[in-house]
């Protein structure tokens, strides 16, 4: 796993951007990220329906409401899956950034200048 993305598990979701995008700023004591994704999540976890709510930025900006709700909440692991699956657990579910075939599904950039992607066909660069 690249360290940026390792980074993100206990950061605080301090701020959240939604337009054609979502953009959520982390932040730790020592560190800051910025993670947007473009295409198609998911998002599960208490208070939500017994299914994974699909957030679709691109196509419906307020299909992105669920998140708001992790604001100011404390990302508590992190995993990235060998086909371009980012994953991020908070106390209050699980948030899944699904890979597409065509474009760049997300984008983390650490305070540091490091720089991670999920390019088309779920292909992982950094650098």
């Amino acid at each position: 796993m690249p360290p940026a993305v390792a980074a993100i598990a206990g950061c605080v979701v301090e701020r959240l951007i939604i337009d054609d995008s979502v953009t959520l700023f982390l932040q730790a004591v020592d560190r800051g990220l910025s993670l947007r994704f473009d295409t198609a999540a998911s998002l599960r976890g208490p208070g939500l329906t017994d299914e994974a709510v699909t957030i679709s930025p691109d196509t419906d900006a307020s299909s992105a409401a669920p998140l708001l709700a992790w604001l100011h909440q404390r990302i508590v692991g992190v995993d990235l899956a060998a086909d371009g699956t980012l994953e991020l657990r908070s106390k209050l579910g699980v948030l899944s950034l699904w890979p597409d075939e065509h474009q760049m599904a997300w984008t983390l950039r650490s305070s540091a200048g490091e720089q991670v992607s999920c390019v088309a066909d779920g292909k992982v660069i950094w650098g």
